[in-house]
């Protein structure tokens, strides 16, 4: 009974009381993952695995997710188990082969290294918008001296008397960025519910206990596909894998690519954008994705790094993984009930799946993947350990964009393509192998990575005349040697363009390089010189923080001082046309007047005299924004001719003329 209490009190202590959605996010390194069905003030939600980071699904731009797996879940599955609680588990039936019920409450707790400050966008009237950042207490901390950039600790209470905590670990390192290290430790303490302070049965000797690990959809931008395989023909094409069962395999990881489905024409694996949107009549602004962009090059997928022998013998049992196999993700639902059990021992075929035959078109809606680990058994306060890895590599988007051009005009072959795709099989082994090296090393003996310096805080970015002002504070890591200034024309989105690298001494910076009125939005990070990098795999290189920590979701235009008079009021652009892109790189709904003075009032009217907008110009700017394109009313204005008539409130001067909006 003294095990069994030291386990109340750990839970107890150690356990939050409450659960925020904001803390079940990791979102520090390129691989980003939601635990639970949260939703961030980005817009993404649902258990959801994304890389690269930094595209966000959002109203503004739909097209810019690229989700690569919709979680991993844990099974618990018990053979033999007799039911000895009352009703509510009357399910449990003697001798069936069934799996325990994880009950809907949980508790997460998340810490991190640096907590992110409000990055604030000041326009040319002075107002200030800041990102939404996560609130500090019991249930999200900040510790400098945690092991990983971020990690999230989180408790699930199973019917049959286990706790399972899961540890998940992220990391800003560049060289460590693609990949999340999950920990899992299941106890059998007696618990039967959600409250671990009170113990409705002693803990019973459990046997034939099997683990499995399971994805309900594992495939390169599975939710998105480029709108191209699944949204055309309803299924999705991709083949999935597992690297570890044939002798001389080095590690032990199953993973997801795409495929060429034949109800596409031509050759589509890596998803090419559609060729049919590579004209101005068919495409759409609002789109991420560019013509012939591959938005399925990468590869994904789950990693074993340690499984426990026995629930006595914690070291690492290399025939584990006992089973693995993929299946139907249209049917997944069925697999949450007792016939997970028959899947894990493969339906008494080969306990691995065989290699799929690339040659061949991929089996369609063969999109589910797991592995299982077993069998155990466990005594009264034993535990069992499991860590598993999730990953992901390939080119970035702007190489995928790279090669997708030159494979939609002809540059290069469909084979050229397809083996710039197969490449990122050694990018994604690649990344699982330092995943391994860093538990071998590290994270196992409770020893940190060599750790990027902590991020700048307090980013402020400042619309100024002709040219955008950057202010923060200080990194508080010693090791900072320089900063890296990113910028992004239209949107925040995706890949950033590195525009300056400036001493860790200064902390402003003017941008000059810029183009009067188009959004620009920006990162900066802190960089070390590389002397304190030990990792083997990188010896010596810099390291960099996160550039997600410290980043700017509001836009911030350059301008032109106001006039003194409105002699030379233009619209830009005229005519507007929805369907054609806009002469604001990722501003699809805007239009602009022009050459303004400083206080003056405008009024859109249809040709018919209705008042259709108001918009009261009070700043330094010469610029005055329609956007989102909407009337009074809220309502699309409808295609048409329309009059402005403008007012300067200091002189009472008035100009007037007119423009286009064609949809």
């Amino acid at each position: 009974m003294l095990n069994r209490r030291l386990y109340i009190f750990l839970f107890m202590i150690f356990m939050p009381v409450l659960t925020l959605a904001q803390v079940e996010i990791l979102e520090v390194g390129r691989l980003w993952e939601t635990l639970g069905g949260s939703r961030h003030p980005s817009g993404y939600r649902e258990k959801w695995l994304r890389w690269p980071g930094g595209h966000e699904d959002t109203q503004r731009v739909p097209g810019g997710m690229r989700t690569n797996s919709t979680g991993a879940y844990l099974w618990i599955l018990i053979k033999d188990y007799r039911d000895f609680f009352d009703e509510q588990f009357a399910f449990y039936e003697p001798s069936s082969p069934v799996d325990c019920v994880i009950l809907p409450d949980y508790d997460v707790t998340k810490t991190v290294r640096a907590h992110r400050t409000p990055t604030t966008v000041i326009d040319a009237a002075g107002n200030r918008q800041a990102n939404i950042v996560e609130d500090l207490g019991y249930n999200f901390r900040e510790n400098e001296n945690i092991i990983s950039d971020e990690k999230i600790v989180e408790y699930t209470f199973n019917s049959n008397g286990m706790i399972v905590k899961s540890t998940y670990y992220a990391w800003a390192n560049p060289y460590h960025k693609d990949y999340i290290i999950r920990v899992v430790k299941i106890y059998n303490t007696g618990n039967t519910d959600c409250d671990p302070s009170d113990l409705e049965e002693d803990a019973k000797r459990i046997d034939d206990i099997y683990v499995g690990y399971y994805s309900m959809i594992l495939h390169p931008n599975g939710k998105g596909d480029g709108q191209a395989s699944y949204e055309d023909t309803g299924t999705l094409d991709g083949y999935i894998d597992y690297y570890g069962a044939d002798p001389g395999d080095s590690l032990r990881v199953i993973y997801g690519f795409d495929g060429d489905d034949p109800k596409v024409p031509g050759d589509d694996r890596g998803d090419p954008f559609p060729q049919q949107r590579d004209n101005d009549d068919n495409y759409d602004p609002k789109d991420l994705y560019s013509a012939g962009e591959l938005v399925s090059a990468m590869y994904c997928g789950y990693g074993v790094l340690h499984a426990a022998k026995s629930s006595k013998d914690h070291s690492n049992d290399f025939s584990q993984p006992y089973s693995t196999g993929w299946g139907d993700w249209s049917t997944a639902a069925g697999w949450l009930k007792e016939d997970k059990y028959i899947y894990i021992f493969a339906n008494g075929k080969e306990k691995h799946m065989p290699h799929p035959d690339t040659n061949l078109p991929p089996v369609r809606n063969q999109q589910s993947a797991w592995m299982g680990m077993g069998p155990y058994s466990m005594e009264p306060d034993d535990s069992l350990q499991f860590v598993f890895v999730h990953a992901a590599g390939g080119p970035l988007i702007q190489k995928c964009k790279e090669i997708g051009q030159k494979w939609l005009n002809g540059e290069i072959s469909d084979q050229q393509k397809n083996d710039f795709i197969a490449g990122s099989r050694d990018s994604l082994f690649k990344v699982v192998g330092r995943a391994q090296w860093n538990w071998n090393h590290r994270l196992s003996k409770g020893l940190s990575i060599p750790m990027s310096p902590l991020p700048p805080k307090n980013f402020v970015v400042e619309s100024r005349k002709r040219h955008i002002k950057l202010s923060w504070d200080s990194s508080p890591s010693s090791s900072t040697a320089t900063y890296r200034i990113y910028r992004k024309e239209g949107d925040y989105h995706g890949d950033m363009e590195l525009i300056a690298e400036i001493p860790a001494t200064q902390t402003q910076y003017e941008d000059r390089e810029i183009n009067l009125g188009v959004a620009y939005f920006y990162s900066i990070t802190a960089v070390t010189d590389g002397s304190e990098n030990n990792d083997p795999a990188n010896y010596g290189k810099p390291l960099e923080s996160s550039p997600f920590y410290t980043r700017s979701t509001y836009p911030a235009r350059p301008y032109r001082g106001s006039l003194s008079t409105l002699d030379s009021v233009r619209v830009v652009p005229n005519p507007f046309n929805l369907a054609q892109a806009s002469k604001w790189p990722g501003e699809w709904d805007r239009i602009t007047f022009t050459n303004l003075t400083t206080h003056c009032t405008i009024r859109v009217f249809s040709v018919a005299g209705d008042l259709v907008k108001t918009l009261f110009h009070h700043d330094d700017s010469a610029y005055e924004h329609w956007s989102p394109i909407l009337t009074d009313e809220n309502l699309f204005p409808s295609a048409g001719l329309y009059l402005y008539h403008i007012t300067d409130e200091s002189s009472g001067h008035t100009t007037t003329g007119k423009f286009a909006i064609i949809r």
